[in-house]
């Protein structure tokens, strides 16, 4: 499997070489507005993830449908995982003869365990062109954060 391009966002906080960076990048601006037919589960984890990435310059308006993939993939895995959960891993099949006649039962995977795991590879697939794995992140040295300086003093006057 090929090797993925980074962004050049993640390039500098990973600390790549100057020489490795697109200086020609375009860049683009806004932040990207939550879609509004995306599942309600997709609605929540877009608005989790969006606070993680705020202060990060990471995501921007031409992000929206990567973003939104995220999610929705998020949102399938979680459902497919509900209903794992609840009617089990495995179905019972029946066996139907030429005539239509059931003629006994066989034991198959359930259709969401395949749903679970293709949704969960996408949305794994998704997360890493943004930082969101610990493998995709390991690496990435952000800054930190500024912090207000507070200034308890009610005077600049010292007295000796």
């Amino acid at each position: 499997m090929p090797a993925h391009r980074k962004p050049t966002a993640l390039k500098l906080l990973h600390g790549n070489r100057k020489s490795a960076i697109n200086q020609n990048e375009p860049r683009f601006g806004g932040a990207p507005k939550c879609p509004e037919w995306l599942h309600p589960l997709a609605k929540r984890e877009w608005k989790r993830v969006m606070t993680e990435f705020r202060d990060t310059g990471l995501v921007t308006a031409a992000d929206q449908a990567a973003l939104a993939s995220y999610c929705q993939s998020y949102a399938r895995w979680r459902q497919a995982e509900e209903q794992i959960e609840s009617e089990g891993q495995l179905i019972r099949e029946p066996i139907v003869t030429r005539s239509g006649n059931v003629s006994g039962y066989r034991t198959k995977k359930h259709p969401a365990v395949t749903v679970a795991k293709d949704e969960r590879a996408a949305m794994l697939t998704a997360g890493r062109l943004f930082g969101m794995t610990p493998a995709s992140r390991s690496s990435i040295h952000a800054p930190e954060p500024e912090q207000p300086i507070e200034d308890d003093d009610d005077d600049d006057i010292f007295v000796h």
